[in-house]
């Protein structure tokens, strides 16, 4: 046969190659499946070449999303660490080490004369991968090739922990916060990366020359590229970057081929991919969240009656006194604007971006024509970055977030038994016995039933929230997809969709994935009585009609979320400047709008 098929399906992205009888490549395509792993490589065959459709090859398959579909197409796997080790000693004999980062996952191998290859994986950790890089890219908010660019200005090195995106998250979003230059952190991401990858896949092994690189990440980045070059203090010499090191393992898969592939026509093919035998689906399945439509509706009625008052322009005019209050989340700002019965006169709410001091200014010019009108009594803040806002703002005053969350409850309901609050990367919640606070408790590292969490999924199956919200109502099957961290969850739902889950029952399993990881990962309840029968839920995960009942089918609860739930930090903030005030009655607010 003239040609060797290829196909490399990873855990991001779509691979297919195809070489001749010189080994040379005469196609090659690289595309994103986004959880779509057949429809994705259905579509990169419907375009292959004339000349290739009318010939027959051999082919293999390999990738951590190509088990299943080449054992229920009937075409042979190679696993991805023997593919790689393939094409290296076929068109790079002179290479000691190679180094292939994928999408979730990072394989070394050391070749020692006379020796089989030392070959090493990570395991279920995603830390140090593509992955991992765009997570830290999109609290930037900029693409990979940005971030990229932003590491070339670079003047200074800073800490960040790269062994789970989780805790490389909350280093990242610090730095932002404290106000680090963007380039210093974006080339610190890659350091992070270099080290994670070399520290606990090498071991303390002797990597000898010559280190070839592989894989998508380190062929499109040349900061990553340079970041390892550093990391592992060799020569510039002692490096091999390959062409088209982006479909390296493809090519070691096409190269094995005629050793172990299938003989099969392009027709053959399209044929046994129609006809694909779907596997016995072997996960477990919860009770929907809601039975039909009435039962919808008669939820969003029942919730529709907790609000907070926001004035209209007239009422607006009769204000006497204004009250600032600003929650820096890790992920998101807020800002509320309460006159002197605590009605809303403004509200402000916007992701951070990379940077959340510019976003408060922002705000405070949309809330400019108030402060013309109305005295400012006070104006505090709380959250993530609270020191920061304040010191750069000139504000009167900061509040722990656990007590603006309290306070902010306890003016609604004097008999709150527990307050649940869900935010972008933290979950608070507030025991609390005849108004007095007996136990708090945070998340202390894992974000997993958080709302960047929820996000990153929804992302992940090419979905807006709202969107999610739509497919999760209405599941009739929802996947029990357990208390898992966020790393081993997204292999689940890949392993999910492989199996021809519908994508409906998978956000529906995450809604209820992350109530629990929340009830028993994070606040780590015995006992569903030991919430109590008054709850109030916060933050503005829970504006999510999916997630708000996921908590009620859980716990058995009806429980309370106001129309402000992701102001409520805010909003405390803004009642704790009042109550301060009041205490303090000569006190002058030292904030200026100007």
């Amino acid at each position: 046969f003239d040609m060797k098929l290829g196909i490399d399906l990873g855990s991001s992205t779509a691979k297919l190659v195809a070489l001749n009888n010189r080994n040379e490549l005469r196609y090659k395509t690289y595309r994103r499946h986004n959880g779509k792993v057949k429809e994705t490589l259905e579509n990169i065959l419907s375009e292959l070449p004339e000349k290739l459709c009318n010939e027959k090859f051999t082919i293999t398959i390999t990738g951590s999303a190509g088990m299943g579909l080449a054992s229920r197409i009937n075409i042979p796997f190679s696993q991805e660490v023997i593919a790689l080790t393939k094409a290296t000693r076929v068109l790079y004999p002179e290479a000691s080490t190679f180094i292939e980062l994928g999408g979730e996952d990072a394989k070394i191998a050391l070749f020692r004369e006379d020796l089989a290859p030392e070959m090493k994986m990570n395991g279920n950790c995603a830390g140090g991968t593509g992955s991992f890089i765009e997570q830290m890219a999109s609290l930037f908010d900029v693409d990979l090739q940005t971030l990229n660019e932003l590491a070339k200005s670079a003047t200074k090195k800073l800490y960040i922990a790269s062994r789970c995106g989780v805790f490389a998250k909350t280093d990242v979003q610090s730095l932002l916060n404290k106000g680090e230059n963007k380039s210093d952190i974006a080339k610190s991401v890659f350091i992070a990366v270099a080290n994670q990858t070399i520290t606990t896949l090498l071991a303390g092994a002797e990597v000898k020359s010559k280190v070839l690189f592989a894989g998508g990440p380190l062929t499109f980045l040349s900061e990553l590229r340079k970041s390892f070059v550093e990391s592992l203090e060799l020569p510039e010499s002692d490096f091999l970057f390959p062409d088209n090191s982006e479909v390296l393992v493809a090519i070691g898969a096409a190269l094995l081929s005629e050793e172990k592939g299938k003989e099969i026509s392009y027709g053959e093919f399209l044929t046994e991919l129609k006809n694909e035998k779907k596997g016995v689906l072997t996960i477990r399945t919860l009770e929907p969240l809601f039975k039909n439509k009435e039962e919808y509706e008669e939820f969003k009625k029942r919730h529709s009656k907790f609000n907070i008052k926001r004035l209209n322009e007239d009422e607006i005019k009769n204000v006497k006194e204004m009250y600032l209050g600003i929650d820096a989340g890790s992920t998101t700002t807020k800002l509320i604007l309460l006159d002197e019965n605590n009605n809303i006169i403004d509200e402000f709410y916007s992701n951070n971006h990379g940077s959340p001091q510019n976003i408060a200014v922002t705000a405070l010019n949309k809330f400019r024509k108030h402060f013309n009108e109305h005295k400012l009594k006070a104006a505090y803040a709380t959250g993530y970055g609270e020191e920061f806002v304040r010191a750069s703002l000139n504000l009167d005053g900061g509040i722990v977030e656990t007590m603006a969350h309290f306070t902010a409850g306890s003016l609604f309901n004097d008999k709150l038994s527990f307050i649940v609050d869900v935010g972008g990367q933290d979950i608070k919640s507030i025991k609390i016995d005849n108004g007095f606070v007996t136990d708090i408790q945070l998340n202390e590292a894992c974000s997993s039933g958080t709302g960047s969490f929820i996000q990153t999924f929804a992302s992940n199956l090419n979905l807006t929230l709202n969107q999610f919200v739509e497919e999760a109502i209405f599941a009739e099957h929802p996947v029990d997809l357990g208390t898992r961290c966020s790393v081993f969850m997204n292999s689940k739902v890949k392993e999910a969709l492989k199996d021809g889950v519908d994508i409906k029952d998978i956000a529906a399993g995450l809604a209820y994935s992350v109530i629990k990881n929340a009830l028993y990962k994070v606040i780590k309840i015995k006992n569903i009585d030991e919430l109590g029968d008054n709850i109030f839920v916060q933050g503005g995960t829970f504006k999510n009609d999916a997630i708000l009942r996921a908590f009620e089918q859980l716990t058995g609860k009806n429980v309370v979320r106001l129309n402000i739930s992701e102001y409520m930090g805010a909003f405390g903030a803004a009642l704790y400047a009042k109550e301060f005030v009041q205490n303090h009655p000569e006190y002058e607010s030292k904030f200026d709008i100007n």
